[in-house]
């Protein structure tokens, strides 16, 4: 088994804490469980990647995902609880993993995807050793809060420039339209006022005859 090519799983899950995505690639086999040192380091001859799930329903060593016969992908169940494999109950038992299955170890839905060192999507930082990966779980947690509140407060600042610009628009004063008119009015003489002369000089000639 030692000159036979690695196999990766992707391991994908959101934290059912704070809602974070985790993520990493990692090499078979791998060690689940809520104490790290009670996961295996090794596996015979090989070393064992090692995930620690921090959570009270999850067994310290819980679940190992591992070859089986024929190097077919099996996870088995260590675990008080249980896992669960798509919807199905494993406890106590293995059962062979697909190209994509769904675990369900305590409170976290982790979905596993297999890997290949060819596989077009899997990069350098994928194939690193185990441990340098699990020094790296986690690490997008704060980053992600930090993100998630900056859109959070530009969303609020957006939103309450709305409203105030709404409010000013409507109960600010208005200036009556009627104003206008009456302004021209004013401004335009009064035709009596021009005639007055003329009626007045009409009984000054009848007196002269």
């Amino acid at each position: 088994m030692a000159n036979e090519a690695p196999v990766y799983l992707r391991l994908s899950w959101d934290d059912p804490e704070t809602g974070d995505l985790k993520q990493s690639m990692l090499q078979v086999p791998i060690a689940l469980g809520r104490d790290f040192s009670q996961l295996p380091e090794t596996l015979g001859d090989q070393a064992v990647s090692r995930v620690e799930l921090n959570d009270r329903q999850v067994s310290r060593f819980h679940a190992l995902l591992t070859f089986g016969p024929n190097r077919q992908l099996i996870v088995v169940d260590r675990s008080a609880n249980g896992t669960s494999l798509n919807g199905r109950s494993v406890r106590g038992a293995s059962q062979p993993l697909g190209g994509r299955d769904t675990l369900k170890v305590g409170p976290y839905k982790i979905l596993v995807t297999q890997m290949s060192e060819g596989d077009k999507e899997a990069t350098e930082l994928n194939f690193r050793d185990p441990k340098e990966q699990q020094a790296g779980l986690g690490m997008s947690g704060p980053l992600t809060k930090v993100a998630i509140g900056a859109a959070i407060l530009v969303v609020m600042g957006a939103a309450a420039w709305l409203v105030v610009s709404f409010l000013l628009n409507q109960y600010s004063p208005q200036v009556p339209e009627e104003s206008d008119n009456v302004e021209m009015q004013e401004s335009e003489p009064d035709p009596t006022a021009e005639e007055s002369p003329t009626e007045s000089e009409e009984p000054a000639e009848e007196s002269s005859n």
